[in-house]
């Protein structure tokens, strides 16, 4: 191979490290390896990166400069005017509302500091209810940052760096520069990929006996004008059995990373890893068909604009068709738009900066910063976005579909918006501080979620369980409207009542308060975090170990309390997005499909048949069961997640509800209060 030609095989290893990601992200379930891609291109990066040292004869200041403007003029004005891109387009795609988010996003882009928002905010990047172009975006900006950068910038913007994980620095700030700390976290910062690229150049290196100068990479790759050839049928020998050698290799690699786990995630990761080095250091001495043909050498040569582009793509794909899993058809689709943009890039900006000199490059990112900046404070992205949303609504008004009137839509579009946001319901009027719980129990968390309150009446009423609970009581209080002695509150988020102790501290704090209190009557309203009493009875319910924990529990509760009230698990959906923000977001745009909002009451019993059966089976002269789930599905055994009138969200997350949702149960809850007062 002849000094400065391109190794068309590393362009191939491109193309297979990207098409890999590009199947992870269009389907994840179907090709859960696809992140393999990003271990290619770290291994790539390990081997370049020596590359282009070695062509040093002293790493000096000069030269860290020179590398730096490369990677300047290579890198930053293609990320600039992807962001100027997305910040033109977002706003007519996303709804008014979500673009404060966008907005916050972008500002933190800018300065390339997003992954720092994670960690001065306290929440994990991967762990977002709702996605946000920017938000994810920048995460492959930095894996294309690594196609040739140095390890401390793989270190600290890699997806699963030190500083980047939630748990190790929150909770351990000050072992963050331990060694053994550091050294395990090495395997998710990938900095051991990047590494083993430089180990295989290095082995490179000392296997061409060619070499008169270890680290001058050019006569690496071509032979010396002086010194006498080969022959030429050993050379022909040694190269045909080096391509021999690697096609099996790269069809291996390929199939560990498209397919699902072969060995698991450890050892798939190890082996791939390995088999990218193996090919880079054959790739040195004979170039292998399939990985330097045509078709792969120019899609490795898109990598980089493909890798920038496909998840802004799918990601405004699925927003603006409101769809949470792409169809094959979509997938095309999505294809198509990140090929077609990479490539009018490639001839157009991409060659033109990489030729053109550091000054251009340079204005046309000032230039770019200071219109985003400019939209930014301007406002520019909320009027734009609001704007669009007009726009579709006249064109929907103009439309033959029928459509609910103006009022019901502005109206469910506030309503949703403001439920969505709610965390917790603030308090009903007349709440107390518990001091006699406190001191009973010494349990002081959460305190919101507690409280106590006087009433008019003789009885004394506990409610016990989650945060279900927690929303929930505001309708007992109203229907009991004072009609007790005491309402006493003691909930715990994520606690779990039957089944087993989740929070064993909330468990016994809540049976000494039914020893001390001795209610007359209480309520378990609790959803099943822990996913118990839905695990599948593969024995007779007398030898099942959740059943006889959940009788257990129900028999301390009864032997304390007068009267107990059980409510069986309701519909949840199961939903990528919260329902009152799925119905607002489509009000938004004139999109009164809602066909996903729903399930059959047969469906419901499929989810929660094993609950149903042990629910049923608990016994207790003083238990009752309210089966809370059945006013959602009142039509023809249709369940509906939202108020088909006023399109009001039953939900305000993806498994609390929301007051219009409370609404369903103040029938049944009224029935056995009123029940229980005459008694």
């Amino acid at each position: 191979m002849k000094a400065h030609s391109k190794r068309n095989d590393i362009q191939g290893l491109r193309a297979v490290a990207i098409f890999s990601v590009l199947l992870f992200h269009l389907k994840p379930k179907l090709f859960p390896n696809g992140f393999l891609g990003v271990d290619i291109f770290f291994v790539l990066s390990g081997y370049l990166m020596s590359w282009i040292l070695s062509r040093e004869s002293v790493i000096s200041g000069s030269v860290i400069f020179n590398f730096y403007v490369r990677r300047f003029k290579r890198i930053v004005p293609l990320y600039a005017l992807m962001l100027i891109i997305l910040t033109l387009i977002t706003p007519l795609i996303f709804i008014p509302t979500d673009i404060p988010h966008f907005e916050t996003d972008l500002k933190w882009a800018l300065p390339f500091a997003e992954n720092m928002q994670n960690v001065l905010k306290k929440y994990d990047y991967w762990e977002q209810v709702i996605i946000f172009i920017v938000y994810i975006f920048m995460i492959f900006v930095f894996k294309g940052v690594q196609f040739s950068s140095p390890p401390s910038c793989v270190v600290s913007r890699s997806r699963d760096s030190i500083l980047s994980n939630r748990s190790f620095y929150h909770d351990n700030p000050s072992k963050l520069f331990e060694i053994e700390y550091i050294l395990k976290y090495l395997d998710s910062s990938r900095v051991w990929q990047f590494l083993v690229g430089t180990i295989f150049f290095e082995l490179e290196v000392q296997s061409n006996e060619e070499v008169k100068e270890s680290n001058d990479l050019e006569k690496l790759l071509e032979e010396s004008e002086g010194e006498e050839k080969e022959d030429e049928e050993s050379k022909v020998e040694k190269s045909n059995s080096f391509v021999i050698f690697s096609i099996p290799i790269t069809l291996i690699l390929v199939v560990i990373s498209i397919s699902p786990s072969l060995f698991g995630g450890v050892i798939d990761r190890q082996l791939v890893t390995f088999l990218t080095g193996v090919l880079l250091l054959i790739g040195s001495h004979s170039q292998n068909f399939l990985l330097a043909n045509r078709v792969f050498v120019y899609i490795g040569d898109l990598s980089y604009l493909v890798y920038l582009s496909h998840w802004p793509v799918i990601i405004l794909y699925k927003y603006h068709y409101d769809i949470s899993d792409l169809a094959i058809t979509d997938c095309i689709v999505c294809l198509l738009l990140s090929f077609s943009f990479s490539i009018a890039l490639h001839h157009s900006f991409e060659q033109f900066f990489i030729t053109s000199s550091t000054r251009i490059a340079s204005i046309f990112v000032f230039m770019t910063y200071s219109i985003i900046l400019i939209l930014l404070w301007t406002n520019s992205l909320q009027h734009i976005s609001e704007a669009a949303s007009k726009l579709k609504i006249e064109v929907k008004a103009n439309s033959s579909v029928i459509i609910p009137s103006e009022e019901t839509i502005r109206e469910a579009i506030a309503w949703n918006a403001r439920e969505n946001k709610i965390v917790y319901f603030n308090p009903y009027p007349g709440k107390l501080r518990d001091f006699e719980a406190e001191t009973w129990t010494n349990f002081t968390q959460e305190p919101d979620l507690r409280g106590i309150w006087k009433g008019n009446g003789s009885a004394k009423v506990l409610l016990i369980g989650n945060s279900w609970g927690y929303r929930a009581y505001p309708v007992l209080l109203k229907l009991f409207n004072l009609r007790f002695d005491t309402f006493r509150l003691f909930t715990r988020s994520a606690a779990v009542i039957l089944g087993y102790d989740k929070k064993p501290d909330y468990s016994a704090a809540y049976r000494i308060i039914l020893e001390k209190y001795q209610p007359d009557i209480t309520f378990i309203i609790c959803s099943d975090s822990g996913g118990k009493m839905v695990s599948p009875v593969r024995v007779n319910l007398s030898h099942d170990e959740v059943m006889k924990n959940a009788q257990w529990s129900i028999d301390i509760i009864r032997n304390n309390s007068g009267l107990v009230v059980l409510d069986y698990q309701y519909m949840v959906p199961r939903l990528e997005e919260a329902p009152a923000y799925t119905i607002q977001k489509r009000l938004l745009k004139r999109n009164f499909n809602f066909t996903d909002l729903k399930r059959s009451y047969e469906g419901y019993e499929d989810i929660h048949k094993f609950e149903i059966m042990r629910s049923d089976a608990l016994i207790g002269e003083n238990l009752v069961k309210n089966k809370v789930e059945r006013p959602f599905c009142e039509e023809k055994n249709v369940c509906y997640f939202y108020n088909q009138t006023n399109l009001h969200s039953y939900f305000g997350d993806l498994s609390h509800l929301s007051s219009e949702g409370l609404k369903l149960f103040e029938p049944g809850y009224s029935k056995i209060i009123e029940e229980f007062i005459k008694k």
